[in-house]
C-alpha cells in the first residue's frame, strides 16, 4: 500500500512543470506577443503611409483635372474677339497662367454710337460693376470695364471707340481665371475675376506652368511634399483659340 502510494505520488510530480519551465514559457510567449505587436505597428504605419500617398496623388490629379477644364474653356464664346486680336485667351503670368472665356453672351437692344458710354441690352443678368465685357461685330471690337448697371443697360468706363449696329454686334461678359502657385504657403490657387484666390491643392513643392503659344499647347506639372521625385503632369491643347485663329 505504502509503496503504491509513493509510486503514484512520484508519477504525478513527474507530469507537471517546474517554476523555471513556466518562466521560460512565459518569457517566450511575451517575446512572441511583443514581436507581433511591433510587426503590426510597422505594418499599420506602412499601410497608412501608402494610403496618404495614394490620397495625395488623387488630390493632385483632381487639381490637374480642374485646371484642365479651365484651359479647355479658354476662348469659349470669344472666337470673334480672338480673330480680331482683342485679347489672349491663354497667357503666361509671372506666377502662373491666366485663362479668359465668355461667361455669358448678350444682345444689344439698339445700335450704339461711337463715343457713347451707355450700352442698352435686352438683359443684364450677372453683369456687375467692375466686370469686363467684350463688344464686337466681326470687323471691329473692344474690351471695356463696366462701371454701372442700370435698367436695361450698362455704363462702361471709357467712350466706345467704334459704333455698333444692334443686328450685327454682340456683347460677352468675360471670365478671367488665374491659376497660380503661392510658394511661401506651398499652395496651388485658383482665382476667378476679382474674387479672392481659393486653394486647389496644399503641400505643393513645385508647380510648373508652361504655354507654347506657337504650338498652342499648355503643360502643367506639379510635385508634392513627401512624394520624392514623383511628378504629376498633363498636356492640354486649348482648341477654341486655335479654331478662332484659323477660322
Amino acid at each position: 500500500m505504502n509503496n503504491k502510494s509513493e509510486h503514484g505520488g512520484s508519477g504525478s510530480q513527474a507530469g507537471g512543470f517546474s517554476l523555471a519551465e513556466c518562466l521560460i514559457a512565459l518569457s517566450l510567449s511575451l517575446f512572441v506577443v511583443c514581436a507581433s505587436l511591433e510587426f503590426f505597428g510597422l505594418a499599420q504605419k506602412h499601410f497608412f503611409g501608402r494610403k496618404e500617398k495614394e490620397e495625395a496623388g488623387q488630390d493632385a490629379m483632381a487639381a490637374l483635372d480642374k485646371m484642365r477644364i479651365d484651359v479647355l474653356r479658354a476662348g469659349q464664346g470669344l472666337s470673334g474677339a480672338v480673330a480680331l486680336g482683342l485679347l489672349e485667351t491663354v497667357a503666361k503670368t509671372s506666377d502662373g497662367l491666366e485663362i479668359v472665356r465668355a461667361e455669358n453672351a448678350y444682345i444689344l437692344d439698339g445700335s450704339v454710337a461711337a463715343g457713347s458710354t451707355r450700352i442698352a441690352l435686352t438683359r443684364t443678368t450677372d453683369i456687375k460693376a467692375g466686370r469686363e465685357i467684350c463688344i464686337s461685330d466681326g470687323d471691329k471690337g473692344e474690351i471695356q470695364t463696366v462701371t454701372t448697371v442700370e435698367g436695361g443697360a450698362v455704363v462702361v468706363s471709357a467712350p466706345l471707340a467704334f459704333a455698333y449696329d444692334a443686328g450685327a454686334a454682340s456683347l460677352a461678359l468675360l471670365e478671367r481665371v488665374h491659376l497660380s502657385w503661392d510658394q511661401s504657403l506651398r499652395s496651388l490657387k485658383r482665382k476667378v475675376n476679382a474674387s479672392s484666390a481659393q486653394p486647389l491643392l496644399d503641400d505643393v513643392r513645385l508647380v510648373d506652368f508652361e504655354y507654347d503659344e506657337q504650338q498652342n499647347i499648355v503643360r502643367l506639372r506639379l510635385s508634392l511634399d513627401g512624394q520624392g521625385e514623383n511628378t504629376y503632369e498633363i498636356v492640354i491643347f486649348p482648341k477654341n483659340p486655335a479654331l478662332a485663329r484659323t477660322g
